[in-house]
Parts: C-alpha cells; structure tokens; sequence
C-alpha cells in the first residue's frame, strides 16, 4: 500500500506589511522643543506638560535650574579674571615703574 503525499499548500515565505521610513532624530528634536515652547509662551501649567518637561530634563539630563547656576558660574569668573588682571596692572604700575610717583609728584606741585 502506497501512500500518498498530502498537500496542505506549499510552504512560501512569510510576507510582512512593513514599510521603511525614514527617521530623523533632529527633526523629531525639533518638533518637540517647538512644541514645549508654544506650551509655555501659551501658559499651559497643566501636569501633562509638567511631567513632559521632568521627562526631558532626565533624558537630556539638564534642567533650567542647572543652566542658570552654570550661566552666574560663568559670570562670576569672568567678574574674577577681571578684577584680578586689573589689580595685576596695577601693582604692576606700582612696583615696577615710576608712574605712580609721577602722578604724585605731579599733584603735589599743582
């Protein structure tokens, strides 16, 4: 007895709906940080938007406040090099020329 071969339908390859886009991460950045923008300049202080901004703060991991510290950190060295080069001239001037001896001489006689 012989037995035959059943055929339930050849076996082809699966075929999937996919369809390749393109995606573009600095697009997707913009976008959102356009939108976060218009929430605030609109006032919206719902709970939505403040948890879209703690969200971002932890994946960029930068929030307001640290770019505000960074910001008078920046200033208030810059305030210091300033200060310091002016006083560098001027002990300079003291010490090291005739300048300020000139100057008093020069007020003394008038």
């Amino acid at each position: 007895m012989e037995f035959r071969r059943l055929d339930y339908g050849r076996r082809t390859n699966r075929k999937f709906n996919y369809k390749p886009r393109y995606y573009d991460e600095d697009m997707e950045d913009l976008h959102e940080r356009v939108e976060r923008t218009q929430k605030i300049r609109d006032g919206d202080n719902s709970m939505e938007s403040y948890s879209e901004r703690i969200k971002h703060g932890y994946r960029t991991k930068q929030t307001p406040e640290k770019k505000e510290v960074n910001q008078a950190l920046w200033i208030s060295r810059l305030r210091f090099i300033l200060i310091a080069s002016i006083l560098g001239m001027l002990l300079y001037l003291f010490f090291y020329t005739d300048v300020i001896n000139t100057i008093f001489e020069a007020f003394s006689n008038a």
